[in-house]
């Protein structure tokens, strides 16, 4: 079961990653096609790889399905990016979304490890909304120092 756990940790890398580009890059430029064939791709991956892994592997032909699926997806809106922007621009602009992240990840961590939380589901949905909590705000003052603007929208809304 520990073992699960932590090669079940491997796809979140992808999953994350993928996701930034294709939500702050794609989205953001009007490429819904773009962003609709990648998670079509990716859930033919997904699909194919659990088809051909999983009775040979069991759950670790499920993670490795859901890793090439999800390299898959990442790969591919990394190769469009590439074709049609600036690498260093696109790192620019995803850096701060993934330092908040991180930010949030060790928020959460250093407040698991000095409250000496157990592995609950209650301790994992608080630990879930303390992350989304402290992501958010993080974004939201980045935000704040680089569009002002769009937070004064978005309260006024």
């Amino acid at each position: 079961s520990g073992v699960i756990k932590r090669i079940g940790f491997i796809p979140i890398l992808f999953i994350t990653l993928g996701d930034i580009l294709r939500t702050q890059v794609l989205i953001p430029r009007k490429k819904d096609q773009i962003y609709a064939a990648i998670i079509c791709g990716n859930s033919v991956v997904n699909l194919v790889a659990s088809i051909l892994l999983i009775p040979v592997w069991g759950i670790y032909g499920a993670v490795i399905g859901t890793c090439l699926a999800e390299a898959f997806g990442l790969s591919a809106c990394m190769a469009f990016c590439r074709k049609h922007y600036s690498v260093g621009k696109m790192i620019k602009e995803v850096m701060p979304f993934i330092m908040a992240g991180c930010l949030a990840v060790v928020v959460v961590y250093v407040m698991k490890t000095g409250l000496q939380l157990e592995n609950t589901w209650l301790s994992l949905g608080a630990r879930a909304g303390i992350f989304g909590i402290c992501y958010v705000l993080i974004c939201a003052v980045h935000l704040w120092k680089k569009k002002p603007e769009l937070i004064q929208s978005i309260i006024r809304a």
